[in-house]
């Protein structure tokens, strides 16, 4: 059955408590599949600077084309595109499949930052809308990525920050213009009782 579990190859850094999870991304996938009237997809997620986390991400990473700028752009999996495309579309079931490169609107060329794909049994025409409406998708799961990375990296800095304050020995006390103490450090905590 095609609605069973959707497959997502998301990163433990991704995982992390209070950000994007599988479930969240399984629930995604299940709607575009739902929009787009597809019945497989998968989503792949790639940390900066890492490979493909497996032969089929590979391949179809390989199989995007490359826009003017370098970009990696969406594609259609045919069979008449080689055996390779071929074999993955069988494997699958599969008569036609759509590869759209996940973006990071910070990077201009360059590896994507993921990939999601949606495949279809039947044929169907793909209209410059429905593609238009695919890359759309792939651009703000980029901008999604992206800014869950800022947070990560914000909220290292927030405790390396207060980190440093608790080791300071002397009393320290955050307080917001209506003087309503919003931090203090361990030496005063512990002071304080």
């Amino acid at each position: 059955d095609w609605r069973r579990t959707i497959p997502v190859a998301l990163p433990a850094d991704y995982a992390a408590p209070g950000r994007l999870d599988k479930e969240a991304f399984q629930r995604i996938a299940q709607e575009i599949e739902r929009v787009f009237e597809a019945v497989f997809s998968r989503f792949y997620l790639l940390p900066p600077g890492s490979p493909p986390p497996d032969e089929e991400a590979r391949f179809l990473i390989a199989g995007l084309p490359r826009s003017a700028a370098g970009q990696p752009a969406a594609t259609v999996i045919l069979p008449e595109k080689g055996a390779e495309s071929q074999a993955w579309l069988c494997g699958r079931g599969l008569r036609w499949a759509v590869a759209v490169p996940i973006l990071s609107p910070r990077v201009v060329s360059g590896p994507p930052s993921g990939l999601f794909v949606l495949g279809y049994r039947a044929h169907r025409w793909v209209s410059p809308q429905l593609m238009g409406a695919l890359v759309a998708i792939g651009r703000q799961f980029g901008v999604l990525l992206e800014n869950s990375l800022l947070l990560q990296q914000i909220s290292h800095v927030y405790r390396d920050w207060l980190n440093t304050v608790d080791a300071i020995g002397d009393l320290i006390l955050v307080h917001d213009p209506q003087y309503r103490v919003q931090r203090l450090n361990r030496a005063l905590a512990e002071k304080a009782g």
